[in-house]
């Protein structure tokens, strides 16, 4: 089945990617908590069994959320990607569903091998290599990885952690179809300050989807949800859920932030 057919949030299109307003973090998948280390203990202990990724991730199709961005570099992390990419696919098998993948970048040749047995519709280079590019003011090489990607079918992006010295990023000087950034209420992992990111991201030219909108875990998860999409320059959100309990709560939270969203666009319609 197509996940278009199986997704119960609004979409918003990426290009021509259809892509759910909600989609499945990954970093407690891949052993990162970054709130405690007993937290991050936990997720290295639970989601070693791919069993436990692919559970989740089916979990998220049945709750109507076809969609999931993960990272795929094979090393550097505390529990191997490997491992999440092949759960990924036993969860599509599973459910019948071809879950939508986006995915973080730092090698995008031997990445998109990586992933060639997914669903893989736009990928990003990873922050850690742009937020440096932007601290060196020098983007050397950030032209030749989009290309690579866009030349496999796959739209390109960006994942931006900073936004000072970003109008390289924004002036159409690179082929970026998607931004990617934290963005939560207490300005975590947003340099230099929150507020700028609110000034920056209303001037993208292209959709954004946020990351860490929980602060990974700092914020209760319906005043984080709504502050998000509260601004009205967020087109969709990746939120990491380590339990069936949290999916349920955090996927409900939106939904209903959705609805009320819909209902509003209606009155004023009407008005």
């Amino acid at each position: 089945m197509n996940y278009v057919d199986s997704c119960r949030v609004p979409l918003f299109d990426i290009e021509k990617v259809p892509v759910p307003r909600v989609l499945l973090g990954h970093n407690p998948f891949i052993g990162y908590s970054y709130f405690s280390e007993a937290r991050a203990a936990e997720y290295r202990e639970k989601f070693q069994k791919r069993e436990a990724i692919k559970g989740l991730v089916a979990k998220s199709v049945e709750n109507g959320v076809p969609g999931i961005f993960i990272s795929c570099a094979p090393h550097g992390h505390p529990l191997p990607t490997s491992n999440l990419i092949k759960a990924v696919e036993e969860a599509s098998r599973e459910t019948g569903v071809e879950v939508l993948v986006i995915s973080n970048m730092t090698d995008p040749k031997n990445d998109l091998e990586r992933l060639a047995r997914l669903n893989l519709r736009i990928a990003v280079i990873h922050g850690s290599v742009v937020d440096r590019m932007q601290a060196e003011d020098s983007f050397e090489g950030l032209a030749g990885m989009l290309g690579t990607i866009r030349d496999a079918g796959v739209v390109p992006g960006v994942v931006m952690h900073r936004c000072d010295n970003v109008d390289p990023l924004l002036n159409g000087s690179f082929d970026i179809g998607l931004y990617v950034s934290p963005f939560n209420l207490l300005g975590w992992c947003m340099a230099p300050s929150r507020d700028s990111f609110v000034q920056i991201l209303g001037r993208l030219p292209k959709p954004h989807i946020a990351i860490n909108p929980l602060a990974m875990g700092r914020i209760p998860p319906k005043e984080g949800c709504e502050w998000v999409f509260s601004h009205g320059i967020v087109n969709g959100c990746a939120i990491g859920i380590g339990s069936e309990h949290e999916m349920n709560e955090d996927y409900g939270i939106l939904k209903g932030i959705f609805e009320e969203s819909g209902k509003q666009s209606t009155r004023l319609a009407l008005s």
